[in-house]
């Protein structure tokens, strides 16, 4: 590529440049506090529709759904494998390849969507005795696929510095969801309706993504299958541990599942929505100090590093703290006066997911300090660790304590993996 032949600004007979002001210099932090936060709203949306599907459905059809959700969650994740991220690397270096990248990522994600689909159906006509139940798993999954595959689109706004577009779109398919929810929640109540009126939402929203993206930086429609396959071999550590991240969030429900009954788990369910909707906090604030911590690790600067850890970690605890007391104090009433009083029974377990919450926060943190350091096994090592450790928690202690002993076995395991986090970063400081 051609240089730039415009002198740098240090450049003798170059004008000097103008001296930024604070707005100036905080601008890009601004901007992507703002677009975080945007689509950290439209991930509410999301939220909002739970909640009114848990009162709406009862405990037995909601906990239906939220196993439904977990195992989709679970199966249908590896539809990106980590590829997101490598495509993002590798269209920031080379933008004039993006429509290429573009349109051989979204084949190999519908191809891979499509296989895991096939997969789940077989599992569900092996393993699934309920008809029923197997149909809302199989209708999960492909919503849970769209999603996936929307998120993917999406990272190719980002090299063009194009968040608004991200965010926007975002916001306009969470905003479709949340209508088409909530109009069939109050005029065709049920589970079945919900179901199919999700999947509706998500083939809309994909629409929007690709519409937007597609306008905004093209598709190459030339297949490449090398490209793809060997970005996806490079991306394989990373996929490893997002699929494995996900199976760490979800495990507590499908072990439930083999432990308990459908209106527990839809107890139990409830009280995890509200404490996944917590991560949306210390998402926000990561996704701000990730580059930061990036850069600060490899500038020689020890102690504005240090200043910056321990910076975002007491930021981190004081956004936490004053939420886990409050939850631990509004639980009672959130549970019977949100959800229902027939989820009455699970104010302690979302007493104890709130306390998990300030654990959580400093595990979501410590794991963005490992990314940081370039410590992406170290992490997925730590993830399965913990994974063993909350799969075999919760079906010890479910089956001793029911709902409450699944709360209290993602209360430890979160403090094992904290353990386990600052553990290896103070080996590695020493």
């Amino acid at each position: 590529m051609p240089s730039d032949p415009s002198p740098p600004s240090n450049a003798p007979g170059s004008a000097p440049a103008p001296p930024q002001g604070p707005i100036q210099r905080y601008a890009a932090l601004l901007r992507t506090f703002g677009f975080a936060g945007l689509t950290s709203f439209s991930n509410l949306l999301v939220v909002v529709v739970m909640l009114i599907a848990a009162r709406v459905l009862g405990r037995e059809d909601f906990g239906a759904l939220a196993y439904a959700q977990s195992l989709a969650i679970v199966v249908m994740t590896p539809v990106s494998f980590g590829l997101d991220q490598l495509a993002m690397r590798e269209v920031s270096r080379r933008k004039e390849l993006a429509a290429h990248y573009l349109f051989n990522h979204m084949i190999w994600a519908a191809v891979l969507a499509v296989t895991l689909l096939v997969l789940v159906a077989a599992g569900v006509a092996i393993f699934e005795q309920d008809a029923r139940l197997g149909l809302v798993i199989l209708l999960t999954a492909a919503t849970w696929g769209l999603r996936v595959i929307t998120l993917s689109a999406q990272v190719y706004f980002r090299p063009f510095d194009r968040y608004g577009l991200e965010s926007g779109t975002a916001l306009g398919g969470q905003t479709v969801y949340l209508v088409l929810c909530l109009a069939t929640l109050m005029l065709a109540p049920g589970l079945m309706p919900l179901v199919i009126a999700i999947l509706a939402a998500r083939v809309i929203g994909i629409l929007i993504v690709l519409v937007s993206v597609g306008r905004s930086v093209g598709f190459s429609y030339r297949l490449d299958p090398r490209l793809v396959l060997g970005l996806q071999r490079l991306a394989v550590p990373i996929g490893l541990s997002i699929a494995l991240n996900a199976a760490y969030t979800q495990i507590d429900v499908l072990i439930l599942r083999a432990v308990l009954e459908l209106e527990s788990i839809g107890v139990y369910g409830a009280a995890l929505k509200v404490y996944l909707a917590l991560f949306m906090l210390p998402a926000i604030v990561n996704n701000v100090l990730l580059p930061r911590l990036s850069v600060s690790a490899i500038g020689g600067d020890a102690r504005r590093h240090r200043r910056l850890v321990w910076g975002g970690g007491a930021l981190l605890l004081a956004m936490s703290l004053p939420m886990t007391v409050l939850g631990v104090v509004l639980s009672p009433w959130m549970m019977e006066t949100v959800f229902g009083p027939e989820y009455a029974g699970g104010a302690r377990v979302l007493q104890l997911l709130f306390v998990a919450a300030a654990i959580s926060f400093q595990v979501l943190y410590a794991r963005t300090l490992l990314v940081a350091i370039d410590r992406q096994r170290v992490m997925v090592w730590i993830t399965l660790l913990g994974l063993v450790a909350r799969a075999g928690l919760v079906w010890q202690l479910s089956g001793l304590w029911g709902i409450d002993g699944a709360a209290i076995a993602v209360l430890i395991s979160e403090a094992v993996v904290l353990a386990l986090c600052w553990g290896y970063l103070a080996l590695r400081r020493r």
